[in-house]
């Protein structure tokens, strides 16, 4: 597969590209959700955060895998920019 396969088929599937993971506000003490946006841009798949004191994150396209194992690594990479929050923990 090549990077073009791999954005059409990314563009092809019709379900919300979106991570949404349950977080507690520390400072609040609520449960809110994080909301990861998911787009490819050039050789990268991103996650653009909602939440003001998470970051985005982003992972190198490799087309020997598939999309499937790239979303699990980026949801991986989500989950960790959670934990590295002063504000937000997993909930």
């Amino acid at each position: 597969m090549n990077i073009k396969k791999f954005k059409k088929e990314f563009n092809e599937v019709k379900k919300l590209k979106i991570f949404e993971i349950p977080v507690f506000n520390r400072y609040t003490k609520e449960i809110e959700y994080a909301v990861f946006g998911i787009s490819i841009e050039e050789n990268k798949m991103i996650g653009k955060s909602n939440q003001i004191g998470i970051g985005n994150v982003e992972i190198e396209i490799d087309i020997d895998f598939n999309i499937d194992h790239h979303l699990a690594y980026l949801y991986d990479e989500c989950l960790n920019s959670i934990l590295l929050s002063e504000k937000y923990s997993l909930s």
